[in-house]
């Protein structure tokens, strides 16, 4: 009776069995894993919820019970607040692929699109990409359609099959131009030409709604992440103005004393790293130009 409790209790379910996947798709420790899948359950489980928010309750500093400043999640998972803390840092592994969020007060929150790993029905081995990833339709026009910028047309397929069979980091192709004029039905139609997948990042939300640019971040830096070492696969970012706009908002989890102009060149350099470290070619879309800045256009 006894073994048979403990075999109970030792069965990981679909979604630890899940998680152990992306986990080893993303490159993190069996401690980041706890932590995430502590956070994971706490905000799909309103019983988990409200048994640790009972337990730890709030104060006038921690508005949540799970803040990087509090003790929750050390004394859950039997960790030394210096693990859980250096686990959380800006360059862990758990920050840097956007499936860990940090607010400026400390609070700790999972991307809404990790729900899936809860709430999607099917086998618990299913491919960590292809639950948390959309692939983009496919399009109806044909790659002579785009016969009327040929040279560039024709180098950007260049360009990017070369990223794909060598697999070198850094390669991002940015196309511009008016609403309407078919930027996103090009990537597309390049994405079939090279016989890779393309996954549509940052479009909506775990819920459906429209992203806010710090979620549609912590997006582009898992996929990132998953299908990095995937040589067959492409991300189309629709809208990169978001991103670029204004001087800080979204891009890093920055100390909120920080002068203006400190966290506006920090946030810079956040984005030019990431840029020049991109594991899988990101095709971005614009249709403002003035939006970005002249540093990181170049």
């Amino acid at each position: 009776m006894r073994k048979e409790c403990s075999d109970t209790q030792a069965k990981r379910d679909r979604t630890a069995l899940r998680l152990r996947r992306l986990g080893k798709s993303t490159g993190l420790s069996r401690t980041d894993i706890g932590i995430l899948e502590l956070l994971l359950r706490y905000e799909t489980h309103a019983v988990f919820e409200s048994m640790i928010d009972d337990i730890f309750g709030s104060s006038i500093m921690l508005k949540k019970a799970l803040n990087l400043h509090g003790r929750a999640m050390s004394l859950i998972l039997g960790l030394t607040a210096n693990t859980v803390q250096s686990r959380l840092r800006d360059d862990a592994p758990l920050i840097r692929s956007g499936l860990v969020l940090i607010e400026d007060d400390g609070d700790l929150e999972v991307p809404r699109r990790l729900c899936r790993l809860v709430t999607v029905p099917g086998n618990a081995n299913v491919d960590a990409t292809s639950l948390l990833l959309d692939a983009a339709p496919q399009t109806d026009l044909e790659w002579a359609d785009f016969d009327h910028f040929a040279a560039d047309r024709d180098h950007i397929e260049r360009l990017l099959a070369g990223a794909l069979g060598s697999g070198k980091p850094g390669v991002n192709i940015l196309i511009y131009g008016p609403p309407g004029t078919g930027k996103t039905e090009f990537c597309k139609a390049l994405a079939a030409r090279l016989d890779a997948t393309l996954y549509s990042v940052g479009e909506a939300d775990g819920r459906g709604d429209e992203p806010s640019r710090r979620e549609r971040l912590s997006e582009l830096r898992l996929a990132q992440r998953l299908v990095g070492k995937n040589s067959r696969a492409l991300l189309l970012f629709d809208e990169m103005e978001d991103l670029m706009a204004g001087s800080f908002g979204g891009f890093a989890r920055l100390r909120p004393l920080r002068s203006y102009r400190s966290r506006a060149a920090a946030s810079k350099v956040f984005m030019h790293r990431m840029l020049e470290r991109t594991p899988a070619p990101p095709q971005s879309t614009m249709t403002d130009m003035d939006e970005g800045s002249p540093a990181t256009l170049r």
